[in-house]
């Protein structure tokens, strides 16, 4: 499902709604990420390219959300 998809056919509140509720009861699985080859510049060398669904894109952006300030919060100034 792309993007579009979700928001034309099951609405973006709705989308929201039942990934939080698979979150909630644990039932969220991720998918396999689909993957494409793409060229590398400057060669005919072709390198893998993972495309995660949006479902995965907005619960790895969410974990981050959360975690980030986190984590950041005991790295030195120099790390």
């Amino acid at each position: 499902m792309t993007a579009a998809f979700d928001r034309e056919r099951i609405g973006e509140a709705q989308f929201l709604a039942e990934l939080r509720e698979q979150l909630k009861s644990r039932s969220f699985r991720p998918v396999p990420v689909r993957e494409r080859m793409i060229p590398k510049p400057g060669s005919r060398k072709r390198r893998r390219l993972g495309i995660p669904s949006v479902a995965d894109r907005v619960v790895q952006a969410s974990l981050k959300l959360v975690l980030e300030p986190i984590f950041e919060a005991d790295f030195a100034p120099c790390s």
